[in-house]
């Protein structure tokens, strides 16, 4: 197999399924200061939230509206780098009324990370390396 190749993948932006555009939107805005990209239909049923710059760097998720009825229990995790101080981080995020499953804590591969839900059930872990 060859492995040479000219194309260069630059971004991803991982697409959920939830059940709410709306609601989903709005906790990213609110409890975890994304900004909104895009909101499309009437009602809405894919928007996409980001946060950092208008360039490749920064974290872009978008959803796509699912119904309720057909979703499972997410199991899916997203991982964000973060440059601040992640015990700051976590506490705006638990003021906002995030649900906590791990608090900020060291690990044996030299990050420290928290982990959190979002209002439809998938984690979100947030690391800084120490």
């Amino acid at each position: 197999m060859d492995t040479k190749t000219t194309e260069h993948i630059y971004s991803l932006q991982p697409i959920l399924a939830v059940p709410d555009i709306v609601q989903t939107v709005g906790f990213y805005r609110t409890v975890l200061g994304f900004a909104v990209d895009f909101i499309y239909g009437d009602p809405p049923t894919h928007a996409a939230v980001f946060q950092g710059e208008w360039s490749c760097e920064g974290a872009r998720i978008q959803f796509t509206h699912a119904n309720q009825d057909h979703m499972q229990i997410p199991t899916d995790w997203l991982y964000f780098f973060v440059l601040e101080d992640i015990d700051s981080l976590f506490a705006r995020y638990v003021v906002g009324g995030a649900k906590v499953i791990f608090a900020p804590e060291l690990h044996l591969w030299d990050m420290r990370e928290c982990t959190i839900t979002d209002r439809n059930g998938y984690l979100l872990r947030f690391g800084i390396a120490i």
